[in-house]
């Protein structure tokens, strides 16, 4: 793995990337989240910190979304960023799965497109929680 892991990123390192139109992507997603997002990728407004796969999940969902429609404006935010699927799909055993990884994107990218989740796998597997761990989260947004 080594190897396969130094040479894809020698000849990676060569090549070179379109920066300016990352660095637009990136501005677009933070903008986008500023603007709809009341605490932005916060858990809730008294967290110092982002989880990972929290800032994952909301930054490549709307990456996503945006790709799909640029004028949007997204409806409901509050009623599935803090519900239980996304804290499910977000907690912090959450695991890093290829499927794990697409549902909470997905996830994202279809909650604020209005449109139903495209899940990979059952739906009734992804959210089974036999500990019963998760809980609504925080109503920051005053619309659970």
């Amino acid at each position: 793995m080594d190897k396969f892991l130094d040479d894809y990123l020698e000849e990676m390192n060569g090549k070179g990337f379109e920066e300016k139109e990352y660095r637009k992507r990136f501005g677009d997603v933070l903008d986008f989240v500023g603007l709809y997002f009341p605490i932005g990728f916060k858990k809730s407004q008294n967290d110092n910190s982002v989880p990972r796969i929290r800032f994952e999940a909301i930054s490549v969902g709307v990456h996503l979304a945006l790709r799909c429609r640029q004028d949007f404006v997204p409806e409901g935010i509050g009623a599935w960023i803090t519900g239980k699927e996304f804290g499910q799909l977000t907690r912090s055993d959450a695991s890093n799965s290829r499927p794990k990884v697409i549902n909470r994107i997905h996830f994202v990218r279809d909650n604020l497109l209005g449109k139903e989740v495209e899940y990979e796998g059952d739906k009734d597997k992804i959210f089974h929680d036999p500990r019963h761990i998760d809980s609504d989260q925080a109503d920051f947004f005053g619309e659970v």
